[in-house]
């Protein structure tokens, strides 16, 4: 997520909550819900592999997956005031480490 939100609790919770109704499979849901709260943290990709016991191409691969639900949520759920995603060093380099 190089272009990144100003992640407030209230911004991962309430997206979370409608990436719940984008994604069926539960297991990749919580994986999902995981990473995001952890990556507004700001913890590495190397890090949520190692505590989650991921590989990092799945971490990747649900990073990936979150970028494209959040764009569509943002924009399908205006009236949440969902923020659009900015270029952000810090994202770049969760992203790359």
């Amino acid at each position: 997520m190089a272009h990144e939100v100003d992640w407030t609790t209230f911004i991962v919770e309430t997206f979370l909550e409608k990436l719940k109704d984008e994604i069926t499979n539960e297991e990749r849901y919580e994986q999902c819900a995981n990473i995001m709260r952890t990556r507004a943290k700001g913890w590495s990709r190397t890090k949520q592999s190692m505590e989650f016991n991921l590989s990092m191409s799945t971490v990747d691969r649900r990073i990936k997956l979150m970028k494209k639900k959040y764009d569509i949520i943002q924009k399908k759920y205006p009236e949440l005031g969902l923020p659009k995603r900015k270029y952000s060093k810090e994202e770049k380099w969760m992203d790359t480490h």
